[in-house]
């Protein structure tokens, strides 16, 4: 069936079409579903106001790229395409939660964003204020994100902090308060416009860390099979720094506070390259292997407060300060 440009409004609308299909009106209190052999796509001045929405597209996604274009899904939203998704700046969007299942997937949403579990290759997201997960598998067949190359997230918008280290409760709270994520990223991990805490939990064995802009107050960074390398910029922590590599906790369900004891890459280390870190807080460095901080000129590691532990589980050597500076306070 070809429905040309379609307009819906009930309590629940269900759309399949055998061809493109392109979206004007949609109103519904219920769920707005819509299924397509081709892409899908709005018409300049689309309307989407529903609850829920549960989108399938064997070609691409494509909405809100005009400046009249809304998007407006209360609850949760999952997208599924075979190949691009895309999300455009020029409209107005708000998802309650999103997932995401797909190849590339660029999304602009102007107000926080919760993921849910979403498979892609590769993620670019624009958000507000805040970026947190809720832990649920919504569609994509996953709880976590499984991103087989580089994550970039930018606040610049409206600069906030980033958690996709727990679970978030919906609507996001100001503390993540759920399990552990297992996230699978295994690419490049970069971010603009942070102002708050950046927390990330990765479980790739390919997990790496890019370039981090913004103001912390608090900088979490755990990766369970991979070494947790700082890039070439200046960190200005204010509250408290955890780098964890390598390790994890035996505790399926962890509580806050569980201890590291499970090597799982014992040659993962933690190492800065051309990297200024200054910890206002606490700061907790554990690895499976070596620990080299501040080794070469002009880098910089300095805890002003009363609390620094720097352990290596696997036995590894611990290096600090070999050309560059460091200041641990006694």
């Amino acid at each position: 069936m070809t429905l040309g440009n379609i307009s819906a409004s009930g309590t629940s609308i269900t759309l399949f079409e055998d061809a493109d299909m392109a979206l004007a009106s949609i109103q519904t209190p219920g769920l707005f579903s819509a299924t397509s052999s081709g892409s899908i796509t709005d018409i300049a001045g689309v309307n989407v106001q529903t609850a829920a929405m549960n989108v399938n597209a064997l070609g691409s996604i494509l909405l809100a790229d005009n400046a009249t274009d809304v998007i407006s899904v209360v609850g949760r939203s999952f997208l599924s395409a075979s190949n691009r998704i895309d999300i455009e700046s020029a409209g107005l969007v708000n998802f309650g939660s999103l997932g995401l299942f797909g190849t590339q997937a660029l999304v602009y949403e102007d107000s926080s964003t919760q993921l849910d579990g979403s498979i892609l290759s590769q993620l670019e997201l624009h958000a507000r204020d805040r970026v947190t997960q809720s832990g649920d598998n919504t569609g994509a067949g996953v709880a976590v994100l499984q991103i087989a190359g580089p994550v970039h997230v930018s606040l610049l918008a409206a600069p906030g902090g980033i958690d996709f280290y727990r679970a978030s409760s919906s609507p996001p709270t100001a503390v993540s308060d759920g399990q552990l994520l297992d996230n699978q990223i295994s690419g490049p991990f970069t971010v603009d416009g942070i102002n708050g805490d950046f927390r990330l939990r990765n479980v790739s064995p390919q997990a790496a860390i890019g370039l981090l802009s913004g103001s912390f107050s608090n900088l979490n960074i755990w990766h369970t099979q991979a070494s947790v390398i700082l890039p070439n910029q200046v960190f200005n922590v204010l509250g408290n720094l955890e780098l964890i590599a390598g390790v994890d906790i035996l505790d399926p369900v962890p509580m806050i506070g569980s201890s590291l004891n499970r090597i799982l890459n014992s040659s993962a280390g933690i190492a800065d390259s051309g990297t200024n870190l200054i910890v206002g807080g606490n700061a907790h460095f554990a690895a499976a292997a070596d620990i080299s901080l501040g080794d070469a000129v002009g880098e910089t590691l300095s805890v002003t407060s009363s609390s620094a532990s720097i352990v290596s589980l696997g036995g590894g050597q611990i290096m600090l300060g070999q050309a560059g500076t460091v200041l641990l306070s006694e």
